[in-house]
């Protein structure tokens, strides 16, 4: 059991950011939270690498800036079902960002069900 301040909302985002050699990354998000999000990915910047990503919201896409803060698989459902592909990398965010967390406060407000319909990526 973990004891995060936030809780992870488990929403498929689309997200495009590049990489340290310019190369831009198109991906979705496996969960997110007013402080982060993990991005399923091929494509894992270092961690520490200050890095930009932009978030597309149903309304809008927003830029997040923040950092890196660790490579590889995201935490692993506890059913015994079938697993969806998880490799990324955990991003941290460093600013605060107005529309996104007005996003996840609705999301957290309507529930995992109603979210998970809202959802732009499927």
């Amino acid at each position: 059991m973990t004891n995060r301040s936030f809780p992870r909302l488990k929403k498929r985002l689309l997200v495009e950011f590049e990489d340290a050699a310019g190369t831009r990354h198109t991906a979705y998000t496996k969960d997110f939270s007013l402080t982060g999000l993990f991005v399923v990915s091929d494509a894992r910047p270092a961690p520490g690498d200050p890095q930009t990503v932009k978030v597309h919201l149903p309304r809008a896409a927003v830029e997040l800036a923040g950092q890196v803060i660790r490579q590889g698989s995201g935490a692993a459902g506890a059913s015994g079902a079938l697993s969806v592909r998880s490799d990324g990398f955990a991003f941290a965010f460093s600013a605060f960002n107005e529309a996104y967390s007005d996003y996840v406060a609705r999301m957290e407000r309507l529930g995992p069900e109603i979210s998970r319909e809202m959802s732009p990526v499927r």
